[in-house]
């Protein structure tokens, strides 16, 4: 099942840290910038994930771009939510106002780089991290990295995916192992999408079905029970 999100050993009570939100983090986890990462609570985060956070260098560019000082932007991981082992998550990017005008100028003139993309040139000072929000009850399968602007609620992603920069995956998505989506690409509610690069499957039978908002919510409530059952035994 490419949306089956499950620990390969039983765990054990030492290799995590509970936080106060009663969630689970592994010791061998990394939560990068974690000042700017918020975990809504009864969530599990496995071993090897990394979660990187809003870097002071963004805030300092967002507001000194726009006057304010950017304390909304965060990394907001949702209820019920399971991170695999080995996952990587990004807050999305987008080129700086100003950063845009210098590539405009750059443009029109000759290639100074032997034909090197500005985007390998830029610095990551000229672009600004997006906040990211991962809604209730979604899982995120081993090795996946994503990028994704914002990833919605009852959320299925399976193993080895890559969420390409500021794309979108809306609420009750079953995303299939190996899935790579490209960067801007919007994923509508119930919508099942696999392959490289990733489509929307549009068989009559290739939709979740209404009822995967109520079912997976339930699915993960009972997946958390049982994870902390086998700490305690």
């Amino acid at each position: 099942d490419s949306g089956e999100c499950t620990t390969t050993d039983v765990p054990r009570a030492e290799d995590y840290i509970q936080t106060a939100s009663q969630c689970y983090v592994s010791r061998k986890a990394t939560l990068h910038h974690a000042q700017s990462i918020e975990l809504r609570g009864k969530s599990i985060v496995e071993s090897g994930a990394n979660i990187h956070g809003i870097s002071p260098m963004s805030e300092s560019a967002a507001a000194a771009g726009t006057g304010t000082t950017g304390r909304s932007r965060k990394v907001r991981i949702g209820r019920y939510c399971y991170v695999g082992p080995d996952v990587t998550l990004r807050p999305a990017t987008m080129p700086s106002a100003d950063n845009d005008d210098e590539n405009d100028e750059r443009s029109g003139g000759e290639d100074d780089h032997g034909g090197e993309s500005n985007a390998e040139t830029e610095s990551d000072a000229a672009r600004q991290e997006m906040s990211l929000i991962v809604g209730a009850n979604t899982s995120i399968g081993s090795g996946t990295t994503s990028q994704a602007a914002s990833i919605g609620s009852s959320v299925i992603i399976g193993r080895d995916c890559t969420l390409g920069n500021r794309c979108v995956i809306k609420d009750c998505v079953l995303v299939e192992d190996g899935t790579v989506i490209p960067s801007d690409m919007v994923i509508p509610p119930f919508a099942i999408i696999g392959g490289n690069p990733g489509r929307i499957l549009d068989a009559d039978d290739d939709v979740l079905p209404e009822s995967a908002a109520v079912a997976i919510p339930e699915e993960r409530v009972e997946a958390f029970g049982l994870f902390v059952k086998s700490l305690e035994g």
